[in-house]
């Protein structure tokens, strides 16, 4: 609201400098002239403090929205804060514009009583897949480093639906329950 009304003010300022300037140099009035080029001087005042009002203001939003996270806060945001200090995340893929990347991307070494706990936290169904099937089960292979086919001979794949928006998640974890890559699609 400030920057909408400084910048009504702003335009005001501008037109009366213009006017003044313009009526100064047809009646050949010094006094006019000066006027205008004062008022002209206290628009450019004006232009300035408003760019710098809606850059202060607009700045720590921009920052916020272009934050690259680090792979554990990425962690902490899919699966909440671990319960355990067994977690490495070693690969990330942020998704901070949903809709347009491809969803969340974790690779991490996890303890089972970690992976326990994100599968106890949702509705999650399973199926054992071997690394054949599990290339055909992803919608966007070809990561350089997002291949849970390397998983071993066999991979647990655990999916759920998490809204009606169709935000989904897949989790592929190894026999040992001790290394997970996951992929969390925000409205896909």
């Amino acid at each position: 609201m400030i920057i909408f009304f400084l910048i009504i003010a702003t335009i005001a300022v501008f037109l009366g400098a213009a006017a003044l300037l313009v009526i100064g140099i047809v009646k050949k009035n010094t006094g006019l002239i000066a006027g205008g080029i004062v008022a002209l001087l206290v628009f450019l005042a004006g232009v300035a403090y408003t760019a710098f009002t809606f850059v202060s203001k607009t700045l720590p939003a921009m920052q916020k929205v272009f934050h690259v996270r680090t792979g554990n806060e990425i962690y902490k945001s899919v699966f909440g804060a671990p319960d355990f200090e067994c977690v490495e995340v070693v690969h990330s893929q942020d998704n901070n514009m949903p809709n347009i990347a491809n969803g969340i991307r974790l690779h991490a070494y996890v303890c089972p009583e970690e992976l326990k706990r994100i599968l106890i936290s949702g509705d999650f169904e399973s199926d054992t897949l071997d690394p054949e099937e599990v290339i055909n089960s992803l919608q966007t292979p070809g990561h350089q480093w997002f291949h849970p086919e390397y998983l071993g001979d066999t991979v647990i794949v655990y999916r759920t639906l998490k809204g009606f928006s169709g935000e989904s998640q897949k989790i592929f974890s190894n026999a040992d329950s001790n290394e997970i890559y996951c992929v969390d699609y925000a409205g896909f």
